[in-house]
């Protein structure tokens, strides 16, 4: 999992390791295996064998050994548990550098334990409840604090390493309540949606200057692992909370939709379609994250964290752009370079091979989708926009023109995506507190199209804005959640 820069002396130490005859990784874990087997008992657990099986869980998680990565991290979970490490009144026997170890352990395991929960659907082995004092509670900082933005590159893990851990346990916990309360219950509204985003607002207000995603182009390697982790634990926390309205979006679309010509009224869902827009930025902002660690050679080809998270948000850009829901600058650039990342991966990772395979074919779906609109549009027959129907768009002056009637008689269809919403790939919809920052284009992986760069914003995607519905007003998901095959469904 390694991926020191070409030419440094840990690249030499890498390299020599990976071409030598046995494989380190596996003689690593075999050897972890025979000292923690499970057929000999657990009753002399310590605390050096916990670490150990939570290192072996992740190594067998990278080898797409699901099932084998669940069960390691449960024992190593009940291990804790046993010795005491979610409590902390039991800390005290302890020096405070044997109190940290104790804790980062714990913290781990639970970040790893949330990760595996949302990307396999399976409960969680941590309860919150249970853990006493700051286990799981990093201390609180000033969330009212003023963002501010300077180019830092840290090398120092001791100053980045703290600061990240508390901000993936932040994420995580939001996860952990989002999975308990809305795919565990398999029901949301937009109160309960509301009163989680206003916990989740939090999150980039109390981040530290140096783990700012715009530190990425700069950053360390450490420095920029880092940020690519927690940012994109905290990007799909707002995709777990809002998927489900997009979700709900499609589903309604896909049953008034079907078989029906024509422009039909727009449909009051003001509140839902502004939970579904967060969604899709949410996903083009982690697309943008992996890309940026990608070009700056921090990106591993074998990083489980990684595959999934922008598996996932792929799968929620295919789908808007599939339905026509918004008019997405960078779809095509971003699904493009998510295959080619996955590609990447997929020299060393089995399970990056078939998402590989599913994304291309999501993505030629959606090609052959766009060719028979076109072809339909070609032929004079004006497919509804669904886009159009939700919003009630008015035709700009140049679709008016092109709307303009035919020789014959007859008018002219208009393009559905032409009418469709455009979403900017600006992430101050989803890091609230920088809303009054401009971006720097200089410090950025990514070039923001020209035309793009001097257009005010036409969607505010502030989940703090949104007046929540009534408490009888709620979705219910009656499609059963897949476990595996399809993350933009499952939590």
């Amino acid at each position: 999992m390694a991926t020191p820069l070409s030419g440094s002396n840990e690249a030499l130490v890498i390299n020599r390791l990976r071409t030598g005859h046995v494989d380190r990784a596996e003689a690593f874990y075999l050897t972890a295996k025979e000292m923690n087997d499970p057929m000999a008992g657990l009753e002399d657990q310590d605390f050096w064998s916990i670490q150990a099986l939570l290192l072996m869980s992740f190594h067998m998680l990278a080898k797409s050994k699901r099932n084998t990565a669940f069960t390691l991290l449960g024992m190593a979970a009940r291990s804790a548990l046993a010795l005491g490490l979610h409590r902390e009144e039991a800390m005290v026997i302890f020096s405070i550098e044997e109190q940290n170890e104790r804790k980062d352990v714990w913290r781990s395991i639970f970040v790893m334990d949330r990760l595996l929960s949302c990307s396999l659907g399976r409960p969680t082995a941590i309860s919150e409840d249970d853990c006493s004092g700051d286990t799981l509670r990093p201390p609180d900082r000033d969330n009212e604090q003023a963002w501010t933005y300077s180019t830092k590159t840290v090398y120092d893990y001791n100053e980045t390493g703290p600061p990240a851990m508390e901000a993936a346990v932040r994420s995580c916990r939001q996860i952990g309540i989002i999975l308990k309360e809305v795919y565990q219950k398999r029901k949301i509204s937009t109160r309960l949606a509301q009163e989680i985003s206003d916990v989740c607002q939090t999150w980039p207000r109390a981040l530290t200057p140096i783990l700012q995603w715009r530190q990425a182009p700069n950053a360390s390697p450490s420095q920029g692992v880092a940020i690519l982790h927690i940012n994109l634990f905290y990007c799909h926390s707002v995709i777990l909370l809002t998927r489900p309205f997009l979700v709900y979006i499609l589903n309604k679309e896909t049953q008034v939709h079907g078989g029906q010509f024509g422009t039909r009224p727009p449909r009051p869902l003001d509140r839902i379609e502004k939970f579904g827009e967060t969604c899709v930025i949410a996903s083009i902002h982690t697309t943008l994250l992996v890309q940026n660690a990608f070009e700056a050679g921090h990106l591993s080809r074998r990083n489980p964290v990684v595959i999934y998270f922008l598996f996932a948000a792929t799968l929620v850009i295919l789908a808007s752009d599939f339905a026509g829901l918004y008019k997405i600058e960078m779809t095509n650039k971003c699904v493009v370079n998510a295959i080619s990342i996955m590609n990447y991966c997929a020299e060393c990772d089995q399970q990056a091979v078939r998402l590989v395979y599913i994304l291309s074919s999501f993505r030629d779906v959606v090609v052959q989708e766009r060719l028979r609109q076109r072809q339909s549009l070609a032929n004079g027959l004006a497919l509804p926009s669904i886009a159009l129907q939700l919003y009630g768009v008015q035709m700009t002056q140049q679709q008016q023109q092109h709307a303009s009637l035919k020789p014959g008689g007859l008018p002219q269809a208009i393009d559905p995506l032409d009418a469709a919403p455009r979403l900017h790939q600006v992430p101050i919809h989803i890091y609230p507190g920088m809303q009054t920052a401009p971006l720097d284009e200089s410090t950025i992986g990514y070039q923001v199209p020209e035309h793009l760069q001097h257009q005010e914003m036409q969607y505010h995607m502030d989940l703090g804005c949104m007046s929540p519905l009534s408490d009888q007003e709620f979705m219910h998901l009656n499609q059963e959640l897949p476990l595996d095959m399809s993350p933009f469904m499952s939590p």
